[in-house]
């Protein structure tokens, strides 16, 4: 008995309040800090733990794990609201999903279904995914087959798009930066799905493209500074597809994987570009629906 840890969970919509009974002291409320998870399904939760008293035991002489446990329930739903588990034959198989859609496309997707506990499953999430990835491809070609031989990554603005995107990036990286120490993927995916596929491939891209292919030396150079960036916020995301970018940026010798996290300096934020840049997107939408 003097191993025994009896830890009771009293459970309620909004907390959890942990008990121990530890002989001879009796019950206490643990105030510790928790650094241990039971990780335990919401069925479980609802017939186990629930106003119940779960019995957990030391396996080892003089350690009171029983101190630091959480509960926590993470479970993957079928997008009709069902769990997977308790469903004949429908199962996902990851590898299936891969090789439909690709390992980007589904770690994007999942990243950004998993704003939850209870995660609904969504194929849509992942051919999201799997649309961005093209679309980044696609742009790293046009600015990569269009820069000139010994460009390198320096930013250089000279025009409002320039000045605009590389302060829509530093912008993003503390918007990212916070999403992701909250542990909020779903919204760090989201961001990065914007910042990509609208502001880098749909506005800038499209604006500098005429320059671009024309052999501008300092358009060249502003774009490839801001698909190196792009790349860093990504990686974590979609890990193959930047990474094999990244190395055909000029003088890539290092592996984008053991590259520093790109850090948010303020001071390269611009509101007042965004702003101009954010009324002409407006004129721009009302004219052509105006069309």
């Amino acid at each position: 008995m003097s191993r025994r840890r009896e830890i009771m969970f009293q459970t309620d919509a909004r907390h959890s309040s942990i008990y121990m009974y530890e002989p001879p002291m009796g019950i206490r409320q643990i105030v510790e800090p928790i650094d241990e998870v039971l990780d335990l399904g919401i069925d479980t939760i609802n017939y186990v733990v629930g106003d119940c008293a779960i019995l957990l035991y030391d396996t080892k002489v003089g350690e009171k794990w029983g101190h630091n446990v959480d509960l926590a329930n993470h479970e993957v739903w079928h997008r009709a609201g069902l769990s997977l588990k308790m469903m004949l034959d429908q199962g996902i198989d990851p590898l299936e999903v891969i090789g439909d859609h690709g390992a980007d496309a589904t770690r994007y997707g999942l990243c950004k279904m998993s704003s939850t506990q209870d995660v609904r499953f969504s194929y849509g999430s992942i051919e999201e995914g799997r649309k961005l990835a093209n679309k980044l491809w696609n742009v790293s070609r046009l600015i990569l087959g269009s820069a000139p031989d010994g460009a390198c990554a320096t930013a250089c603005p000279q025009t409002l798009e320039e000045r605009w995107i590389l302060s829509r990036i530093a912008s993003a990286t503390g918007a990212i930066d916070t999403s992701l120490a909250e542990y909020d993927f779903a919204a760090a995916a989201q961001l990065l799905y914007h910042l990509t596929f609208d502001d880098f491939c749909g506005w800038y891209a499209e604006a500098i493209k005429p320059r671009l292919r024309g052999g501008d030396n300092d358009t060249a150079a502003t774009a490839l500074f801001a698909l190196e960036r792009l790349l860093a916020l990504l990686h974590p995301v979609m890990p193959h597809v930047t990474e094999e970018v990244w190395h055909h940026l000029p003088d890539r010798e290092q592996a984008l994987i053991l590259g520093p996290w790109p850090e948010f300096d303020p001071t390269q934020v611009d509101e007042s570009v965004e702003t101009v840049f954010a009324r002409m997107r407006e004129i721009a939408a009302q004219a052509a629906a105006s069309s």
